[in-house]
């Protein structure tokens, strides 16, 4: 085996405690990396279809150059995904697959026992909260090191690119400030510029309906004119659902929460910008102020909620709701997770407003 060069530390965009005490698991990763490059070893990277998950993807990629991508249009790592992976690299000799802003949780755990019953070597970069210790090779969570999930997935890979790449770090540390954008993290206040990249991130991945490759992304982000186009369409989309929002909000008060109830299915437009998640979002920035605030879209088959800072210094988590719910409700609930603060369910047919009342009383 190549020896690999020595791992030189770079400077840290969130240079605390966390990201302090993951640095070795981050090192290691760069050396597998690093060793994979060296002896041409077939990537696989799967990533997130969000801002956040992008962003992991174009970091990795940018240190292999010809890896495999395809993005994942899902929470979870799905059995038919992991058999399409295997069908694609398990013929290489000693291939590695590398995810990306999903797959922690135990609606992933069969996709990823069957990629290590293939052989197939897995790093899994994640900032979800788990209850499980996913079945991979490697494993880099802020969980881990007494973090939380407002370390993203797609910054901590721009930190383990910059390890392997440390002459790209001040392109790494540009595309790490959209992914700690995207996903709202409580460490890093954004710039105008910042909201509109992962603004358009998200719309890209919205229409990209079928797995789809980093390339699209990286054209956009370089090309200025089409990017600052797709600006324009996002912003309008998203000032459209501001408008017409209240037409499809309930609010209830609740014990010392105040709680929206929006209509996805009649707001949200299937496949198209913005999603029902980010719709959720936007009304959720719409009504957000001082007190304790919970939004919660329900569609035919989905209810996401989200949860402001003063709900949260409560007691209230929309993750532990969602596992709550999930014992109590076994034959309503297919599956569920996500933060504290943001987190989504899938229910059977038919069974939607069902949990949606059973949420609410628990709110209450």
């Amino acid at each position: 085996m190549q020896s690999v060069p020595e791992i030189k530390q770079t400077e840290l965009v969130i240079n605390d405690d966390v990201m302090r005490a993951l640095r070795p698991l981050m090192t290691e990763c760069a050396n597998k990396i690093k060793q994979a490059k060296l002896t041409r070893r077939k990537v696989m990277i799967r990533f997130h279809n969000d801002a956040d998950g992008i962003v992991g993807g174009l970091a990795i990629q940018n240190c292999l150059k010809s890896a495999f991508n395809t993005q994942n249009n899902s929470v979870f790592y799905k059995p038919e995904y992991a058999l399409r992976d295997i069908s694609l690299i398990a013929e290489y000799n000693n291939p590695l697959l590398i995810i990306i802003d999903f797959g922690s949780s135990i609606e992933s755990k069969e996709g990823l026992n069957l990629i290590k019953g293939a052989g197939i070597e897995t790093i899994l970069i994640d900032h979800h909260p788990t209850s499980i210790k996913p079945n991979v090779d490697l494993y880099i969570s802020p969980f881990l090191v007494g973090g939380d999930s407002f370390y993203p997935a797609g910054y901590i890979a721009c930190e383990i690119a910059k390890l392997v790449r440390p002459v790209d770090s001040q392109y790494l540390d540009l595309i790490a400030k959209i992914s700690l954008t995207g996903d709202k993290s409580s460490h890093y206040v954004p710039t105008f510029e910042d909201k509109r990249k992962a603004l358009v991130l998200d719309y890209l991945a919205t229409y990209s309906r079928f797995p789809n490759s980093l390339k699209l992304y990286k054209k956009v982000l370089d090309d200025r004119e089409l990017f600052y186009s797709i600006v324009l369409q996002s912003e309008e989309k998203i000032e459209e659902i501001k408008q017409v929002a209240d037409k499809y909000t309930k609010i209830k008060n609740k014990g010392d929460y105040k709680i929206v109830l929006l209509q996805l299915d009649k707001l949200v437009k299937k496949f198209e910008f913005p999603s029902k998640s980010k719709a959720v979002g936007t009304v959720f920035d719409v009504y957000d102020s001082k007190e304790p605030l919970i939004v919660i879209g329900h569609g035919e088959k989905l209810i996401t909620i989200r949860v402001n800072k003063q709900a949260l210094d409560l007691g209230f988590s929309a993750r532990d709701a969602i596992l709550e719910l999930k014992m109590k409700m076994v034959d309503s609930i297919e599956s569920g997770g996500g933060h504290d603060g943001a987190a989504s369910m899938r229910c059977y047919e038919g069974h939607t407003f069902i949990v949606l009342d059973e949420l609410v009383n628990m709110i209450e």
